[in-house]
């Protein structure tokens, strides 16, 4: 009896291991994150940075796709957002046909929360590869 508990409890075990390293090292990018939307949809690409609230507005087809592109690039790894401290935030919002259809919110280069505005949907992540706060300072030079 008891070596039989002792195998199902391996079994329970050896299963919650497997579990636990497949969520741990599962990943997404922002191709995953916004797939409901047709980018050749995309109208416009509003930018605020937090700090002084200089605004940028991408309505050039080069530009939004070069945002686009460059975003596709970083890895996030989905994360609650309990207890947060940062120094810069950017708030974006992506337009299709000149209606909102995605909120992001990035935060320094850690993190980033997502709100997808039809159907209603909130994500919170972090990033693991740290490009995007660069990339986003770079349209306010």
């Amino acid at each position: 009896m008891k070596k039989s508990l002792l195998a199902f409890a391996s079994i329970i075990i050896v299963f919650l291991g497997i579990f636990y390293f497949y969520n741990v090292n599962k990943t997404t990018s922002l191709d995953n994150v916004l797939s409901d939307i047709d980018v050749s949809d995309i109208t416009s690409i509003e930018i605020i940075k937090s700090s002084d609230n200089k605004e940028k507005i991408l309505q050039n087809k080069n530009e939004i796709n070069n945002f686009i592109q460059i975003f596709s690039q970083v890895e996030f790894k989905e994360r609650s957002l309990k207890k947060l401290k940062f120094d810069e935030s950017y708030w974006i919002t992506i337009r299709e046909n000149e209606e909102r259809s995605v909120g992001m919110t990035i935060y320094d280069e850690n993190y980033m929360l997502v709100y997808i505005y039809k159907p209603t949907s909130q994500n919170s992540f972090e990033i693991l590869n740290g490009r995007s706060l660069t990339d986003i300072e770079n349209y306010f030079k």
